[in-house]
């Protein structure tokens, strides 16, 4: 019986339910290959400790490429890394998705009834690099 796993990698690869609702996960790349498929090539990022990967999608890929400023992606092991599920538009229909982020989520301060501000627009993109690379991946997600 074919099955989306057949088409679209193997069973090891991270989807959006694997990942805690409404939370951002960091992780540390540890390998990072190209994989081509009938539909055409993605990356596919394993992280330490680990046992699923991520087929990353252009969006997530031209992401981490903006944030570390690095277009090779043979430079991205040894990076953190942060995980989240997200929706997005797929032929007509919002579907779930996974996003990649360089920084820690914001967390909502004490006493603000569980609203988080407007966040401050920064006049450029702020560079993460050094603060992504002094935090440890937390290794209490199952995936």
């Amino acid at each position: 019986m074919p099955t989306i796993d057949s088409v679209y990698g193997s069973t090891d690869a991270l989807r959006a339910e694997h990942l805690p609702p409404g939370a951002s996960v960091p992780v540390t790349v540890q390998a990072v290959t190209a994989k081509t498929f009938d539909d055409g090539s993605k990356l596919e990022l394993r992280f330490a400790g680990k046992q699923r990967v991520l087929l990353c999608n252009k969006t997530n890929a031209s992401l981490i490429a903006k944030y570390l400023g690095e277009r090779d992606y043979s430079q991205w092991p040894g990076k953190v890394v942060w995980l989240k599920a997200s929706e997005t538009e797929f032929k007509g229909d919002i579907v779930p998705c996974i996003r990649v982020d360089l920084h820690p989520p914001q967390t909502t301060p004490s006493g603000a009834l569980g609203v988080d501000p407007p966040a401050a627009q920064p006049a450029a993109v702020p560079d993460y690099r050094a603060e992504a690379a002094a935090l440890t991946p937390g290794e209490d997600v199952p995936f």
